[in-house]
């Protein structure tokens, strides 16, 4: 059977499950509104009745058709819960009631990047019925085709005009498929659409009358994956691996794995083998978030730890410093920061002011429904824990100048990550801030470490849920581009497209479709000026995102990027999506209240019981840059389409071969009724075939020398320039290794490699240094 055949109809298994939408994007951890075994107060308790009850009768009136959309999709819920349950999932399909579908007819195929064909649907081509439906996936079967993931979203739904005529919808729908006999892997990818019966059927559900199957596209490769998984190891599992720093400790060229929160370093001693050891001996209190780098101004690596005694309830940042081989054996000296939260997820560090040393900045994310309160306005929240812009002294210890450095107007923005780099070519570093419920801010420096809020120049849309961002040049026009995760959500378009929102609140309305758009992506265009390009669809509808990495994965010359998604996976695809959209983001302020305290924490308690996601079962993407033909993800092809809740994606040459592997931080359930869960961290290595040359530059830390953070790597060669920064701050809970790669693709032969100091006139040049290898940089 031809890869035609078999892609159009296993265009159709899309059907296999169209489910809900994707969502907005905070983690679910909800503090009781009562201590454990206390009672409620009467007055509360009517209160929350109250607002249980106005939100059953805004589904009842202003939402009705949202609600309408839910169960017409319940039938495609229940096939998706059942085909993850299951390993047989021929006879599901075959039963599951299609009314008629009308498959795609195929196009001329188009040859991409590493192996993989895409061929988009041109019209309109077979149609099928019950029968010839199940004997057709019968064929597929036989021919050794099996449907290895699914993942289904309702992006529009049109009610029904007439009583004897049933509701459209439209699904975006994505399938991964393979073929082990002969070592195929497909994704077919688009949207359905789909024409509903008017009536319930015997199970009370809504069937599909008839399904088309023509807007598809798919691609497909032969041949093992480019990824393989690093059998597991037990230490990289447990609930308090809460951060990754990567930072080759010992010197040795081999970035190591180190777990501050459960004191643990691995050390790589080669070929992905990793030791474990003890971090230092001096830990003995709880470890939130951390970072490596030179502190003290004495060439070593120092450790830097926001870290709680639970004594106290005070959480504190904490400084070990640095001794020989990386460890860290003399007792931490505390920094003097008020109001230091514990979800403090940003910690970056640059010389900012030109005298040498490392400042630091540290922020922090304020979790939505904690005592009640909520982001306020959730398109633009400056209503969370306070950030820090430390000055150092130049031997560890700090002052804080927030205020006087200019960064206090936006200071209690609800901050994931931060960076400091240098963003218009002045040799200062300059500040990006990306932080949830708002997007991106970004702050010029005079050079002195004075910041200016330069956002509205500076960005044409900075409206997102801020994540995590990473620097690349992705146009390949030589200069660093920036992209920012977000959320991308089916459930916010769907209301969009109904017309539904809260008339008495229509700025939360008008941000909606900007809040929910995606990632997004800033090609450089001047000097501290970003622009999203016209390709920026291409990257930015990847589900929930969390981490990203820029890479160049298979070292053709085009930085690639890997993306982390996912948020709440439960027993079932029913999601919880819909509910934040049409209540939770109109509910609350700033300040915590009781009653919605109690409401919430009902809520998600009944949410945890009942099995349901937010935003579940979401796949891991590679876009993979294909220049002239645009991004594509790749992701199942190259085997890394991971369908854990995933938050941190780190790309690291772990066994030195050139080739930029993963480090992923899934989350797996503790129990089957609570959201508890652990972390693991998965090493995917890069096995790809030699596809191009590279070139990598590891930066260390040494005596009397200034730290190399902030710089930036310019490689020349005859097929055009090359660049990379050197930056901390980026990665989602994660610190990169100071190290810069990249893909030269066909050229042969590096001219110079230059790296450029921050806040120094002069740079480093190295004159046709080796390719295909590793080369350390000292500043």
């Amino acid at each position: 059977m031809s890869i035609r055949v078999v892609a159009a109809g296993f265009a159709v298994v899309a059907l296999a499950g169209m489910v809900f939408v994707l969502a907005p994007r905070r983690p679910i951890l909800v503090t009781p509104a009562v201590p454990p075994g206390t009672a409620a107060g009467p007055a509360v308790g009517d209160q929350v009745r109250r607002f249980e009850a106005d939100r059953e009768n805004l589904d009842r009136t202003l939402w009705k058709d949202e609600r309408a959309a839910q169960a017409h999709e319940e039938s495609f819920i229940r096939l998706w819960d059942q085909l993850r349950a299951t390993a047989d999932r021929l006879p599901l399909l075959q039963r599951f009631g299609i009314g008629e579908v009308t498959l795609g007819l195929l196009g001329e195929p188009e040859a991409l990047g590493n192996g993989v064909i895409r061929t988009r649907c041109a019209g309109a081509g077979t149609h099928l019925d019950q029968r010839a439906w199940s004997s057709w996936l019968a064929a597929l079967a036989a021919d050794g085709l099996e449907l290895v993931q699914c993942e289904f979203h309702h992006s529009k739904y049109t009610p029904a005009i007439y009583a004897s005529r049933g509701a459209t919808s439209q699904m975006a729908a994505v399938f991964h498929c393979e073929n082990r006999r002969t070592s195929q892997r497909l994704i077919i990818s688009g949207s359905l659409g789909i024409e509903w019966s008017a009536k319930l059927d015997a199970d009370n559900l809504y069937a599909a009358e008839a399904i088309d199957a023509t807007n598809l596209t798919i691609l497909s490769r032969h041949g093992a994956p480019a990824f393989t998984e690093v059998p597991a190891l037990s230490q990289l599992t447990g609930t308090d691996m809460s951060f990754l720093l990567v930072y080759d400790l010992d010197a040795d060229g081999r970035s190591d794995l180190v777990y501050p929160s459960a004191n643990l370093a691995m050390m790589n001693s080669g070929d992905c083998r990793f030791v474990p050891r003890t971090l230092s001996p001096r830990l003995r209190n709880r470890v939130s978030t951390a970072l490596i780098a030179d502190l003290t101004g004495d060439g070593l690596p120092d450790l830097l730890c926001c870290e709680g005694d639970d004594r106290k309830s005070v959480w504190s940042l904490v400084v070990y410093p640095g001794g020989a081989k990386g460890v860290f054996e003399q007792d931490g000296r505390r920094i003097d920061v008020p109001d230091l939260a514990f979800n403090a997820p940003t910690l970056t560090v640059g010389d900012i002011d030109g005298d040498g040393d490392l400042d630091l900045f540290q922020a922090n994310n304020k979790v939505q429904y904690t005592q009640g309160q909520m982001p306020t306005p959730y398109f633009d929240a400056n209503d969370g824990f306070p950030s820090h812009l430390l000055l150092n002294d130049g031997t560890g210890g700090f002052v804080d100048a927030t205020d006087a450095c200019g960064l206090g107007a936006k200071r209690h923005r609800r901050t994931y990550t931060a960076s400091f780099i240098d963003l218009d070519d002045d040799a200062d570093l300059d500040l990006v801030v990306v932080s949830d419920f708002s997007g991106v801010d970004l702050y010029r420096n005079d050079g002195k470490g004075l910041f200016d809020d330069v956002t509205a120049d500076a960005v044409d849309e900075r409206s997102l849920f801020g994540m995590a961002h990473c620097f690349g040049d992705f146009d390949r026009d030589g200069a660093l581009d920036l992209y920012v995760t977000g959320m991308s959500s089916t459930t916010a378009r769907r209301l969009h497209g109904l017309g539904l929102g809260r008339k008495e609140l229509p700025r939360h309305d008008e941000m909606r479709p900007k809040m929910s758009y995606g990632n997004r992506m800033y090609a450089h265009t001047a000097p501290m000026r970003f622009r999203q390009p016209e390709w920026k669809d291409q990257v930015a509808r990847t589900g929930w995102s969390w981490g990203c990495a820029a890479v160049d994965f298979d070292n053709d010359g085009d930085t690639d990027i890997y993306v982390a998604n996912g948020n709440s996976s439960s027993r079932s695809a029913r999601d919880y999506c819909s509910t934040y959209w049409c209540h939770d983001v109109y509910s609350g302020s700033s300040r915590p209240d009781p009653t919605l305290d109690l409401g919430f924490a009902r809520a998600m308690r009944a949410k945890a019981e009942g099995g349901v996601s937010w935003n579940g079962f979401e796949h891991n993407v590679l876009f993979m840059n294909e220049r002239a033909a645009g991004f594509v993800n790749v992701s199942f092809l190259m085997g890394v389409a991971l369908e854990d809740d995933c938050r941190m994606a780190v790309a690291d040459d772990l066994d030195g071969d050139g080739r930029m592997d993963l480090v992923v931080k899934s989350l797996e359930p503790v129990t089957t009724t609570s959201d508890l869960r652990r972390s693991r961290f998965r090493i995917l290595r890069n096995r790809m075939p030699a596809n191009g040359h590279w070139i990598g530059f590891r930066f260390r830390d040494e005596p009397g020398r200034r730290s190399p953070i902030g710089a930036t790597v310019t490689v020349r060669t005859s097929g055009g320039i090359f660049i990379a920064p050197v930056v901390t701050g980026d990665a989602f809970y994660s610190q990169r290794a100071l190290a810069a790669h990249i893909g030269l693709g066909a050229n042969d032969r590096v001219e110079s490699a230059t790296i450029r100091w921050p806040n120094e006139a002069t740079t480093t040049v190295i004159v046709a240094p080796a390719i295909d290898s590793w080369i350390t940089v000292t500043r």
